[in-house]
């Protein structure tokens, strides 16, 4: 029973990894919300350096 339930465990934490380092190639961050003002304005200087 332990290691059915430790394969099984295994696999899916390959298929994360798998999957997570397919998505980490692209080097793509969509970020979705509504910002006004000051809080636009702070945003904007942290996402800057990331967009040069």
């Amino acid at each position: 029973m332990f290691k059915k339930i430790s394969f099984v465990i295994l696999v899916v934490l390959l298929i994360g990894m798998f999957s997570a380092g397919a998505f980490a190639a692209t080097r793509v961050l969509n970020v979705y919300g509504l910002w006004a003002g000051a809080e636009l304005e702070a945003f904007d200087k942290m996402v800057k350096p990331f967009e040069d």
